[in-house]
């Protein structure tokens, strides 16, 4: 299936505002009041900002009523200073400001006296929002690292933000994201973007965008009433800000580690016999960081105030358990068409009765002059039975616990540029690649066996931003960025050989065999068996699948005396190819060897139907669908 969408929106972000505005990507907003003991306003002061990270620097002259604004910038701490003729310097620090943020920094009080003299303020720990009606919540680097989450997954800490549902969200291993149900809306309807670029490359409620904890400034959500340009979107907006680096270098590596030596084990695998140990459980994270200034000594960026990188990684070579499962296969004798020893509980025998006479076969038996040779081979993938049914109440004779070997790898780079007092740019590459090998990977799930998937997923996602500040009171900020998902689905060549007919010496034939190349085993189910096996396929097998969205915004903000006109455009262009069976998994055909009283040629017993090669129905797909 291909499902190319292009979205052309002119914002409509047109209004006259006092203390409110848009906010388009991850930057936010500054607005405040300077004035004087009394609370007279103090028109034409200097008011500068600058981030306390990269050292980035605006200013702006208040008008006559003292107020200044400052419009598109980036999420971080701030220090606002004032300067003013007859009065002491003003100084304000850390005044954190987050994405997307309307932030009022309030009235800027100054004191009678000289220019030398200062007067330093430090920001409130909480600052009530004034300036917006939007309702929000943020975490920041602090709480994102030390909140304990299972699998290192930011999505798992939205539930201690109001109005979000604990439903499970986060996984153990770091992989898109699945966003959680918010203020009564679905998942389905919420938006996340990555430093001002969406997520959502696939699918709504997904976001193919991971990043580790370790690389996240801040975690912004806005619930609701927030403004209009987030059209993309009828639930919640999360917005994710990674960090920047800064004029001085830090770093660090970490290790945590999960291992099933530090689990008890299931009840039920100490209950089997012989015994069953611990699965394997194995979450080995690790990973470094790394961030500063790009600089040569005396040559480039010399003052360590232009340029900025900040670089993580973390690699998860990780082993995770798969669910117990439990199956009814064909025993030994049952595939030489012995089933005088199939039995339903511990006094009752499957009665296998011969559809041409209707009797039972003499001692449920069936000659071997009347087995079908191709269909009787199709009992022979199965693996034997490995317990006793008599220790199960007859429900099963197959227990298997194996295990996913899950690698995954992030990397982020993003890279911090003050061009000159009037451009600002960074820019952003970031990769993810996981691997899913094992019998419980996605398209194919046979648990079974009889060999082992490789499921593959890469996101890769470019993106960057430019400010330019024409005069304090234009503003421009372009933001790009490009996502890519991909994934596909390998076997190796004996993991293919366990699923192709000749390995077994089977050619049944196929009314469509251009639709299975690799002529692949038929599907097949045993519905009325206890715990019955089946052989099935993904209607995307051999999956190779792909997203790719690409965008790109543009905003002018404008300070007209007392007012901010913002105005802006955002263009976006998704195509998601999913290449599809039109029968589903039928494509190498599909028999159900089930029991039905309407069957005619029916047994009694599904696996002696296989064996007569008597099937209540048989289905194929005519074609392939992209």
């Amino acid at each position: 299936m291909r499902r190319p969408g292009r979205l052309l929106a002119p914002v409509a972000l047109f209004a006259l505002l006092t203390g409110a505005a848009f906010g388009q990507g991850s930057s936010g907003t500054i607005s405040g009041r300077v004035v004087d003991q009394t609370g007279a306003p103090v028109p034409g002061a200097d008011v500068r900002i600058q981030n306390q990270t990269i050292k980035d620097v605006r200013s702006f002259t208040s008008d006559q009523t003292g107020s200044f604004l400052f419009a598109d910038i980036q999420p971080g701490d701030y220090t606002i200073s004032v300067k003013a003729n007859g009065f002491k310097q003003f100084e304000k620090t850390n005044v954190h400001l987050t994405s997307n943020e309307v932030l009022s920094a309030g009235d800027l009080k100054l004191v009678v006296g000289s220019t030398s003299e200062s007067v330093e303020v430090k920001a409130e720990a909480t600052v009530v929002q004034t300036a917006s009606a939007e309702r929000s919540g943020t975490l920041d680097s602090q709480q994102v690292i030390e909140l304990p989450t299972r699998g290192r997954d930011v999505m798992a800490l939205l539930q201690t933000m109001p109005g979000v549902v604990n439903d499970n969200t986060g996984s153990d291993v770091l992989g898109q994201f699945t966003t959680p149900t918010m203020d009564g809306t679905r998942a389905e309807y919420n938006a996340l973007n990555v430093d001002g670029i969406s997520g959502n490359t696939a699918r709504g409620k997904n976001a193919q965008s991971p990043v580790n904890l370790d690389s996240i400034s801040e975690v912004k959500v806005m619930a609701n009433s927030y403004s209009a340009e987030y059209g993309t979107a009828g639930g919640a907006i999360i917005n994710v800000v990674t960090k920047s680096g800064t004029s001085q270098f830090h770093g660090g590596a970490y290790y945590y580690l999960r291992n099933e030596a530090l689990n008890a084990n299931d009840f039920f695998n100490n209950s089997t016999i012989p015994f069953t140990p611990r699965p394997r459980y194995r979450y080995n994270t690790e990973g470094t960081y790394l961030g500063g200034p790009i600089y040569f000594p005396g040559k480039i960026n010399r003052d360590r105030q232009k340029v900025f990188f900040f670089f993580s990684q973390e690699y998860d070579p990780n082993t995770t358990p798969n669910s117990p499962v439990k199956f009814t296969l064909p025993t030994e004798l049952e595939r030489k068409g012995d089933f005088s020893q199939s039995l339903k509980n511990a006094t009752t025998l499957y009665t296998v009765k011969d559809p041409l006479t209707g009797a039972p076969f003499p001692g449920n038996v069936i000659p071997q002059n009347r087995m079908d040779p191709q269909s009787a081979k199709l009992l022979s993938i199965f693996p034997l039975p490995n317990t006793d049914p008599r220790t199960t109440g007859y429900s099963y004779n197959f227990y298997s616990q194996t295990s996913e070997d899950v690698p995954v790898l992030t990397e982020t780079l993003k890279v911090d540029v003050n061009a000159t007092n009037k451009a600002r740019l960074w820019f952003k590459a970031s990769g993810y690649t996981s691997d899913n090998s094992g019998l419980n990977s996605a398209a194919i799930q046979n648990k079974w066996g009889p060999a082992s998937v490789d499921y593959q997923q890469t996101m890769p996602q470019l993106g960057g931003s430019f400010v330019y500040v024409f005069t304090p009171t234009l503003i421009n900020e372009v933001v790009f960025g490009m996502n890519l998902w991909t994934e596909k689905q390998l076997l190796t060549s004996d993991g293919l050989k366990a699923y192709q007919r000749a390995t077994y010496g089977i050619n049944i034939p196929q009314s469509y065999p251009k639709d299975n190349p690799d002529s692949l085993l038929p599907a097949m189910t045993f519905g009325t068996v206890s715990n019955a096996p089946a052989l099935s396929y993904d209607g995307r097998f051999p999956m190779v699948d792909d997203s790719t969205a690409y965008s790109v915004s543009d905003n002018v903000s404008k300070i007209w005396g007392k007012h901010w006109i913002k105005g802006g455009i955002l263009y976006q262009h998704i195509q998601y190819n999913q290449y599809h069976q039109a029968g589903g998994n039928s494509f190498p055909g599909s028999f159900n060897f089930s029991t039905n009283s309407s069957f005619p040629q029916d047994t009694g017993y599904p696996y002696a139907n296989a064996f007569l090669g008597n099937f209540y129905s048989y289905t194929e797909a005519t074609n392939r669908v992209d």
